[in-house]
């Protein structure tokens, strides 16, 4: 796997797994395929081909223009989830803006303010968007598996 150090100013064109550690300033076209995992933040403009993944560990505060892969997201939504398109995953205890609010997916799915969180557990979990039902919903197990332990 091939690593990047941001902060990086201009369109990632990315055409194998790639890493980048800090600021992912202008965005990413991901190929069919590939792997893209942002230790920091992303934002511009998103495209992720068939079946790639993009996994931010940090901010996400892009606009994905299409997603025909999945979107895996541990820390914090700033896009309104209801406009990003395709298959997207979060982490528990991730800060996500849905609807006109800013919430924390608990390890239930359940989205509940900052303020009322009473429990944590250090188990990892992590929901899919059920656009249909406007929640959280769990994720396939095998498909969780796949991103709890890419990058241990």
């Amino acid at each position: 796997m091939k690593y990047l150090f941001g902060p990086l100013t201009s369109l990632l064109e990315v055409t194998e797994d790639l890493t980048v550690e800090g600021s992912l300033d202008e965005g990413a076209k991901v190929a069919s395929g590939c792997t893209l995992f942002v230790s920091g933040s992303l934002s511009g403009k998103l495209q992720i081909g068939e079946s790639a993944r993009v996994i931010v560990f940090g901010l996400f505060d892009a606009m994905a223009e299409n997603n025909r892969g999945i979107l895996f997201i541990a820390g914090a939504l700033a896009t309104p989830i209801e406009i990003v398109p395709g298959e997207v995953l979060v982490a528990a205890i991730t800060s996500v803006a849905v609807a006109d609010r800013t919430a924390l997916v608990d390890n239930s799915g359940q989205l509940v303010s900052p303020l009322k969180l009473t429990t944590l557990s250090l188990m990892p979990s992590a929901w899919r968007w059920d656009r249909e039902a406007g929640r959280f919903v769990a994720a396939p197990p095998g498909l969780v598996d796949g991103f709890l332990h890419l990058y241990p």
